[in-house]
């Protein structure tokens, strides 16, 4: 499986962001776009079939389609590896909260509408300093196909540009 930078998803994970305006805050956002696919995304590599499964728990227990969110305050905290990389510190959103993240959340809504349960979960990373965000879709563990799933990578980024997930163009 391969990662792109734009475009539509591919098997593995896939990543979009949000966020823009102008002057430093766009500066801003960039860095937090770098920061998240330098450290983050690659965590998310490794760490792709325990989110899963955190994930398609919480979906199958009844709380629906949504993503797992890590909330950063700063770019720093990105870059310093601050958030919970164990899954009693991990955060399950369900749809119907994702409004409440206080940011554009047209392309994250979109993701968790789109995204396929039985074979991908959605993991929402949110730098409230900088007022971006970025999505990733995680495959389902090479296994899971026994249960519904589709199989395949858990662990290749597949990123999507934040304007081919607004519908413009790839």
């Amino acid at each position: 499986t391969t990662a792109s930078s734009g475009g539509a998803p591919s098997a593995g994970v896939s990543a979009t962001g949000g966020g823009g305006g102008s002057g430093a805050r766009v500066q801003s956002s960039q860095v937090a776009q770098e920061t998240l696919e330098k450290v983050f995304k690659p965590w998310c590599k490794q760490k792709a079939a325990q989110l899963f499964r955190f994930a398609h728990r919480r979906f199958a227990a009844g709380e629906g389609r949504g993503g797992v969110l890590f909330q950063f305050a700063r770019t720093g905290d990105v870059a310093e590896g601050r958030w919970p990389t164990e899954e009693a510190g991990w955060r399950y959103l369900p749809q119907r909260l994702i409004g409440s993240l206080g940011i554009k959340t047209n392309h994250v809504s979109s993701a968790v509408l789109r995204y396929s349960p039985q074979q991908q979960c959605v993991i929402i990373a949110l730098v409230k300093e900088a007022k971006f965000d970025r999505f990733y879709f995680l495959s389902a563990p090479k296994g899971f196909a026994g249960r519904g799933g589709a199989g395949g990578d858990a662990g290749e980024p597949q990123p999507t540009s934040a304007s081919a997930a607004a519908g413009g163009a790839p």
